[in-house]
This record gives structure tokens, C-alpha cells and sequence, in this order.
């Protein structure tokens, strides 16, 4: 999708998607059954953090399931994989497509670590309350002042040991905290703690 000549604020939502993809040009399986989208929004610190923290705490009102975001964009349930943000610029504006799995009820086998609102419940919901939901909450967060501090109290893995795959090689330490800019602060066993931008992260085990 395409900004240019695009308000902040305009949304498209889409029953199905043929092209989605996640970080690093990864295919994102976008059957009909999930909530697909992309909203326009004007440049923000850690875009793809606070829309992640949207939907966090939506799946949480809507579910009363205890979401968590998995650093930098994604949200976990029980450890699998429900949502995903993806975050582009394009000029003076910012896109942000969120995906998140809603009513599937079985992924591919190459898709195991991931699971859906519906398998987690048992319930059908309505996918355009949850993206309007998802929507109110973004906004709300676009100028919340503590934003940062919230996000932390919200992400798996804080504070215990992870491996991390970066450009270079891999490294091992304790996921020690996140930057104020979104970034996250490695600490290795050496004492020196390692800020690594979600540009230099593939995975985080």
C-alpha cells in the first residue's frame, strides 16, 4: 500500500490477503478469518511497538486471555504466535499493517507455532469490533506520555535468558530491558550490556 496523497488516519482492512509479509520479506498466510490491515499514521517514536501494545491489550479485553508482545512486533499466546506488525514508510507518513488471527481454526504444518483467537477460546468474534478496538486504542497510545514503560511491563522474556541471531553471529544474554527508542538492551555474561535495533534482530529464541 501506498501513502501518497493518503490522509493520517485512513485505514483499508481486507478479508483476505494474497501478499502478505512480515519482517525480513517473510510470507504472512492471510486467510479469510484474520483481521488484516494498514493504517496511515504520521511519524512516531517506535510505531511498531505501540500499535503491538494495542493489540495486546485488545486480545486481553476481548479475550481475557494474557497476551503478551514477543520484542519487536509480534503478540504471543501461551508462547504461539497470534498477530504481527509491520511497520513502513513511505514519505512524511508512516504504514503500519497489523495482522492478527482471528477465527482461523488450523494453520500449515510449517505454521505450528501458531495459534488463533478462536482455537485459544473456542468463540467466534467479530473482526470488525476487534479492529475497531484495536484502532481506539492506537490512537490513545500514539500520545501517551509512559508509553515506554507500559510496553516493558508487557513483553515475554524480559529479564530471562535469550540467544539472538544478528548480522554477525549469534550472542546470549539476559534481555536486560528496552531503549526508550524501542531497542533492546542485551546484557552478556561479560557485564556489557549490547542495544540492538529491530533492524539487526532476526529472531529472538
Amino acid at each position: 500500500m501506498r501513502s501518497n496523497g493518503i490522509a493520517e488516519g485512513f485505514i483499508v482492512y481486507s478479508r483476505v490477503q494474497t501478499r502478505g509479509h512480515g519482517r525480513w520479506g517473510r510470507e504472512w498466510w492471510s486467510p479469510e478469518g484474520g483481521l488484516w490491515c494498514s493504517l496511515v499514521i504520521p511519524k512516531v517514536s517506535i510505531p511498531s511497538l505501540r500499535a503491538t501494545f494495542s493489540v495486546v491489550r485488545v486480545i486481553r479485553m476481548v479475550t481475557a486471555l494474557s497476551a503478551r508482545i514477543k520484542w519487536p512486533n509480534d503478540v504471543i499466546i501461551r508462547g504461539k504466535k497470534v498477530a504481527g506488525v509491520l511497520t513502513e514508510e513511505e514519505g512524511d507518513k508512516l504504514i503500519i499493517g497489523i495482522g492478527v488471527n482471528v477465527n482461523q481454526e488450523y494453520f500449515p504444518n510449517e505454521l505450528h507455532g501458531a495459534t488463533s483467537l478462536k482455537i485459544e477460546t473456542g468463540k467466534v468474534f467479530k473482526i470488525i469490533e476487534i479492529l475497531q478496538e484495536i484502532t481506539k486504542d492506537f490512537e490513545l497510545n500514539l500520545v501517551n506520555p509512559v508509553i515506554v514503560d507500559q510496553i516493558r511491563e508487557n513483553i515475554s522474556l524480559l529479564g530471562e535468558e535469550i540467544t539472538v541471531k544478528v548480522r554477525d553471529g549469534v550472542k546470549t544474554g539476559k534481555f536486560w530491558d528496552i531503549g526508550a527508542d524501542g531497542s533492546l538492551l542485551l546484557r552478556e555474561d561479560t557485564g556489557i550490556i549490547k542495544e540492538l535495533t529491530p533492524a539487526e534482530v532476526e529472531f529472538v529464541r
